[in-house]
């Protein structure tokens, strides 16, 4: 079993995605496992602030619907978590449960549930274009916007790692006419442990699903940035601020630079947390963000980029775009042509 498989059946709130659908086992999981933190913990954005920073709604097949952050990161560019335009086929990667809760995630026998994607992955399999994302810009009512193109990390794809790793990441690639004025600048310092982070959402505040759709931002501090690409920040017992769910594929911003996109939230950890010179041990929750100053990150993001400005991608005719046949996919990995590297 590799460790991103052990860390996907023990992070109880796996996805911070708001899933609006009541067949996917979980999402159900989620409504089992409260918090006591409230962008939990964080307060409503003034009007104008950070109008890179948008949700979006992301139809995954014939199922499957869920509410997702995402950041621009270029005018025809949507930086987000892989999970919110994604679902992973890999078998192994289904929920397993000890009793009827799907929330249950023992270290005792587990029963296997079947991967609460399948339906939706078949679908894709026969027909990519019923995959879309529709959102507006800032100012604007409704949902005008629309895109079938993403790139998503050679490791998404394939499982190579669940929610919680630094293969959850993707790209919503836009035509010019859905373009955005405004952009976040990325961090080019590497993030460390103790740096200050904002937070910024569109999830849950409080009690499950209590006030989503409204814009948050909440403060932190870095706890650890693991070697495998992967920002930790630490909530419940300190009283700082968390993402939840709703809140994937949002940013965090260090002095106001992009370095990180929300990913999954761990109930109920022991983390060693300093505050100064002073470091407890404490039962907290776990907040994983995909570390865009890794550099593998960062390549899979400038190999993007560079395929939209050269003309390689064009999302308009979905020329350049991955493909969601699973068999496809590998082939262009196999043959280089996958433009999100290999």
């Amino acid at each position: 079993m590799t460790a991103d498989f052990r860390r996907l059946l023990t992070l109880r709130s796996a996805l911070l995605a708001v899933c609006t659908s009541n067949l996917v086992v979980s999402c159900q999981a989620l409504k089992r496992q409260q918090s006591a933190v409230k962008i939990a913990g964080g307060t409503p954005v003034e009007d104008g602030r950070y109008p890179e920073v948008i949700q979006f709604h992301s139809e995954n097949g014939v199922l499957f619907e869920e509410q997702c952050t995402g950041v621009f990161i270029d005018p025809q560019v949507i930086l987000t978590a892989g999970h919110c335009v994604w679902k992973q086929s890999d078998p192994k990667l289904a929920l397993r449960q000890t009793s009827y809760d799907p929330g249950d995630f023992e270290e005792l026998p587990r029963k296997h549930i079947p991967n609460p994607y399948a339906d939706d992955i078949a679908e894709l399999e026969k027909n990519p274009g019923s995959q879309k994302v529709s959102f507006a810009l800032a100012g604007e009512q409704g949902l005008p916007h629309n895109s079938h193109c993403f790139l998503v990390t050679p490791g998404w794809a394939l499982g190579s790692g669940g929610p919680g790793s630094r293969h959850d990441l993707a790209m919503i690639l836009l035509d010019p006419k859905d373009q955005s004025k405004s952009v976040a600048s990325r961090l080019t310092q590497p993030a460390a442990a103790g740096m200050k982070v904002t937070y910024v959402g569109f999830g849950w505040n409080e009690k499950f699903g209590v006030d989503h759709g409204i814009k948050r931002e909440g403060h932190n501090q870095i706890g650890e940035v693991t070697k495998d690409g992967v920002i930790q920040t630490y909530g419940g017992s300190t009283g700082k601020p968390m993402v939840r769910e709703g809140d994937s594929g949002g940013p965090l911003y260090i002095d106001n630079k992009l370095a990180g996109i929300a990913s999954a939230l761990q109930y109920g950890i022991k983390k060693s947390v300093c505050d100064g010179t002073t470091c407890e041990d404490k039962v907290v929750d776990v907040g994983f963000h995909v570390d865009l100053t890794e550099q593998r990150n960062i390549a899979f993001i400038e190999r993007g980029l560079q395929a939209l400005k050269s003309g390689q991608i064009d999302p308009n005719v979905g020329k350049g775009c991955a493909s969601r046949n699973k068999s496809e996919f590998i082939r262009a990995l196999q043959n280089k042509s996958y433009l999100g590297g290999s």
